[in-house]
């Protein structure tokens, strides 16, 4: 019986010891699968800065983890010069060649609301369908596939100010709709990725 147990109690301690291996594998596993995944990430940011110089980059409605994905995406200040991509703001970009915007903190995609011109641009559980396909050209446009020769479009100005005007930092907001492409209006249609503020 003495010796049952002293074997019961070598293959308990064994055991615990394999299963901490298997957790720290695991750890290391799920810390490697984030930070690839960081690596990912970039803002989609108007090549010209119009009136802000930090840049304006597609954004959601409402401030970072607050925000109100059902509302939608904008234009907004780039939150890059505070030294990190904002959640509200960082995009796969190793899907762009799939044609998907995903929004990876909130595993939504962005999607056509109508087509029609003028229409804005939904966040919407990511689902392979058309309305959730845009091309991203090498001249900086970004076309639906459904709607080819028009462009996502920036606001025109006056850009707003963010936070009813009370944030210190004083971020700018314009709205983002789909266009038709046009030369006049390329300045508000041509974009760029990055990983970090560039100045």
């Amino acid at each position: 019986m003495v010796i049952l147990f002293f074997f019961l109690r070598i293959y308990c301690l064994l055991l615990a010891e394999a299963t901490m291996k298997n957790l720290y594998l695991l750890l290391v596993v799920l810390v490697t699968s984030s930070l690839i995944a960081q690596e990912n990430l970039v803002e989609i940011t108007l090549e010209d800065k119009l009136d802000e110089p930090r840049g304006f980059c597609l954004d959601t409605r409402g401030f970072q983890h607050r925000a109100n994905i059902q509302d939608g995406l904008q234009t907004h200040t780039c939150y890059s010069y505070q030294g990190q991509l904002a959640i509200d703001q960082a995009f796969d970009e190793n899907l762009f060649d799939y044609g998907i915007f995903k929004l990876v903190g909130f595993e939504v995609c962005m999607s056509l609301e109508n087509k029609v011109v003028g229409t804005n641009l939904a966040l919407e559980d990511c689902e392979e369908v058309p309305e959730q396909s845009f091309n991203f050209g090498n001249d900086g446009t970004i076309i639906p596939l459904l709607m080819p020769n028009h462009c996502i479009t920036a606001g025109p100005g006056p850009s707003i100010v963010g936070g009813m005007g009370m944030s210190p930092a004083r971020h700018l907001i314009r709205s983002l709709s789909v266009e038709e492409c046009r030369q006049d209006l390329y300045y508000r249609q041509q974009w760029k990725t990055r990983k970090k503020y560039d100045e």
